[in-house]
């Protein structure tokens, strides 16, 4: 298990962020809300249809092993449903959330929705 570890890092993080008299520190935890070990100050949930990231997830494996892909796409679309079963869904991370940011968009609307959510928090 990596938690404890990568906990200290964060903690090592936020302690050097705090004495740099850093503003905003955004960090990026993987299943933050399903693993409920963290705690922050609000919490920014980023959130994509199913679909969506099931082509994104594929893609970046078909790039990764162009030559294999084919046949590992089976194998892949079973690691990834295994993957979204162990997440929260959509409406549950937007529930626990104090900001959503919508990934079904290009990367232009995306920056612009970051943008946004750090104005609203400073």
């Amino acid at each position: 298990i990596l938690h404890p570890k990568i906990r200290v890092k964060y903690q090592e993080f936020l302690e050097k962020s705090e004495a740099d008299g850093r503003e905003l520190v955004l960090l990026n935890i993987p299943l933050l809300l399903e693993s409920k070990i963290y705690k922050c100050d609000q919490i920014i949930a980023i959130t994509i249809s199913p679909s969506i990231q099931k082509e994104r997830f594929l893609e970046r494996a078909r790039k990764s092993d162009p030559d294999n892909f084919l046949d590992k796409k089976g194998d892949l679309e079973k690691k990834f449903e295994q993957i979204i079963s162990s997440q929260f869904n959509n409406s549950e991370r937007e529930a626990a959330a104090d900001f959503v940011i919508n990934n079904d968009v290009d990367i232009g609307c995306f920056e612009d929705q970051v943008e946004d959510v750090i104005a609203d928090i400073i």
